[in-house]
This record gives structure tokens, sequence and C-alpha cells, in this order.
């Protein structure tokens, strides 16, 4: 008999602090998945909460729901690739699948949308820090030809 691994992830929307450039998780916004694996028959279950752009995130509060509506029965079952993140298996399997459920729609708009978003700004930060450390390197070569 396979053991089942059960956890937790979430995909939270970035947003870009210019004050200290660095890359940090919006408090509104965000989906928690809740896991089931059973690696033996390669089979993901999930389910997944979205929290609205104009609700502030809360780990705990998106736990329980998630959990309670898998509990209920309210969950998706996929084939599972190890190559992938758990998250890139739910994206692959909502690209295959032609028609979908309204709130199965809405969750791959919602993960395409953030994870999209977060890419730009990830990009956008290092091309900041790129910037800086080019600059930072001609200053100290500037620095160390006037001695």
């Amino acid at each position: 008999m396979s053991e089942t691994v059960k956890l937790y992830r979430y995909v939270r929307p970035l947003e870009l602090d210019l004050t200290r450039v660095e890359l940090t998780s919006k408090p509104t916004g965000g989906i928690t998945f809740y896991f089931e694996i059973d690696q033996e028959k390669q089979l993901l279950s999930f389910i997944a909460v979205i929290c609205r752009d104009d609700e502030n995130f809360n780990f705990k509060i998106s736990k329980n729901i998630a959990k309670g509506r898998f509990d209920k029965g309210l969950y998706g079952v996929i084939s599972y690739n190890r190559e992938l993140s758990l998250v890139d298996n739910v994206m692959r399997s909502l690209d295959l699948e032609d028609f979908l459920p309204n709130h199965l729609q809405t969750l791959k708009s919602k993960l395409k949308s953030i994870k999209n978003t977060n890419q730009t700004l990830s990009e956008l930060h290092m091309n900041i820090i790129n910037q800086v450390t080019n600059k930072h390197s001609e200053y100290v070569n500037l620095y160390a030809n006037i001695e």
C-alpha cells in the first residue's frame, strides 16, 4: 500500500519594493493549494482556494478552507509528473483540458496572471540589480584609478 503525501502550496502575487529593491509578496490575492500525492499510482489530488484581489491573504484561513473543501470531496485528480512542480502539474493539466468548468477556468486565468506578473517583476528586479551592480563597478574602477 502506498503512502499519501499531504501538503500545501501557496502562489502569491509579488510586488517590487523600489525602496529596498526587493520582491515582496502582496498582502492581497493569491491561491492556496492543498495536495495529496499518491506516488505509487502517480496521481495528484488537489483543491485550490482563490483569494480575491481585494482580500488580505491569510494562510490559516485559506488552509482551513482548502482542507475543508478537500474533505468534502471537492477536488480534482490528475496524473502526477515528478519532473514538474506541483503547481506546474496543475497548470499543465488545465492547459490540456479543452473544456473546463467555470471554477477551473477561473483558477487557470488567475494562476497564469500571477505567474506572468511575477515573472515580469522578477526580470525587472534582476535588470535593476544588474544596473546597480554595473554602476557600482564603474565607481569602484573610477575610484581605483584616482589613487
